[in-house]
């Protein structure tokens, strides 16, 4: 198969990710509601974790339609901290690990010779 076609299903895992766990992070703090201490830690992780993935998101897609090899290690380095972030909730690992193997499966390691 054609790298960029992983590229490609690892941008759109990417997006769906993102857009699926916003509203699910925010449903799963409803039950903190009552302990002042646990809400403010979890919506601060969760929102430093999430600011990593949109950026995450960006560079993937940018990456992907200017086929930027430094676009897409920047997204990588941005999934690796927001999975780092959002350690303690154990989903985001689970759902990064494979975008970035797929990520690093894709990257194109051939140079162009220019003669």
């Amino acid at each position: 198969m054609n790298k960029r076609f992983f590229l490609l299903l690892s941008s759109l895992l990417l997006t769906v990710y993102l857009m699926g766990s916003a509203p699910y992070y925010l449903i799963a703090g409803e039950s903190l509601r009552g302990h002042i201490i646990a809400d403010v830690l979890y919506t601060a992780v969760i929102l430093i974790h999430e600011i990593f993935i949109f950026i995450a998101v960006i560079f993937q897609w940018l990456g992907y339609l200017k086929k930027s090899r430094a676009s897409i290690v920047i997204a990588n380095w941005m999934l690796f901290f927001g999975g780092i972030v959002g350690f303690i909730l154990i989903i985001p690992v689970l759902a990064i690990i494979p975008i970035l193997v797929i990520n690093i499966f894709s990257k194109n390691t051939k140079k162009k010779k220019t003669d």
